[in-house]
């Protein structure tokens, strides 16, 4: 079922494979409501929180390792759906980060507890806009990536929610460094859907604030929009076009070697697929 999910969300349809997900957790025994209200959100994240307050590097590693066959099985599949719930349902996918920590804290640590808590302090920034407590977990958790074992594909598929804080707590070239870093990372281990989503982010990260020469930026785009072809990841590509055309109306250069598909179609590609980062980006563009 993971390989099938993950094809199902390369193509850019992450309501499609969210909603797998959440089938794939009921059987699991854990029920999502269909209409998850902000103030839900609001409270699950404030009261994880306070499991975290004072945790440190430290604490975390000093976890017992997670045993149970049937909590690793469920911590995979939660991160799975907050990756994919992130495009298509936010609040799910926020709700879900609660449960990863939860399970950590409860059952011990494994390594979808890095993604855990990384999505956990997005989720803190985004839902209830705690800087500083996003930032230091933010901080705790990208610390437990050095000397781990899998720490290039760790890094491949936690980029983009480090890179959510870090646009709020750090100059932004080093976001864009973090995110060819992810990239690397991710064509290292093999994890080619995170790395395009990486190469998406470096590009989006260069256009709002890297100070590049916008010509620079559209080259960058296209130098990405070549390898997301070349793997067909249809989920990054349509948003990388859609910033390629921002940048084209910007310096008013639409030259290029590839075919940029129009702001149309990236709209009827966006409501298709339900993702409202797409959307947004079509927003922008018109």
């Amino acid at each position: 079922r993971e390989i099938i999910l993950k094809v199902i969300a390369s193509r850019g349809e992450y309501a499609e494979s969210t909603n797998q997900c959440i089938t794939i957790m009921s059987v699991l025994g854990e029920d999502f409501p269909e209409d998850i209200e902000p103030s839900l959100v609001a409270n699950e994240l404030k009261g994880t929180l306070a499991l975290l307050e004072k945790v440190t590097e430290e604490d975390i590693r000093r976890l017992p390792l997670m045993t149970d066959t049937s909590k690793l099985y469920a911590m995979k599949f939660l991160s799975m759906l907050c990756t994919f719930s992130m495009s298509s349902r936010y609040h799910l996918c926020h709700l879900s980060s609660c449960l990863l920590v939860k399970f950590t804290l409860q059952y011990g640590f494994c390594e979808e507890s890095i993604h855990g808590l990384a999505t956990f302090a997005r989720a803190l920034l985004l839902d209830v806009e705690d800087v500083e407590n996003s930032g230091r977990i933010s901080s705790v958790t990208e610390s437990l990536l050095v000397d781990h074992a899998n720490q290039h594909s760790l890094r491949a598929r936690s980029t983009l929610l480090f890179a959510a804080v870090k646009f709020f707590t750090e100059p932004l070239q080093s976001v864009v460094e973090r995110c060819r870093n992810g990239f690397n990372s991710g064509m290292i281990s093999g994890d080619v859907d995170n790395a395009m989503m990486c190469g998406y982010l470096c590009c989006y990260s260069k256009l709002h604030g890297s100070g590049d020469d916008l010509k620079v930026t559209q080259d960058v785009s296209c130098d990405f929009l070549r390898q997301m072809a070349k793997h067909k990841h249809a989920g990054s590509t349509y948003g990388t076009m859609s910033l390629f055309r921002t940048c084209a109306a910007l310096s008013g250069n639409f030259g290029n070697s590839l075919r940029i598909k129009t702001n149309e179609e990236i709209y009827e590609e966006a409501v298709r697929t339900k993702n409202l980062f797409l959307l947004h980006h079509v927003c922008v563009n018109q």
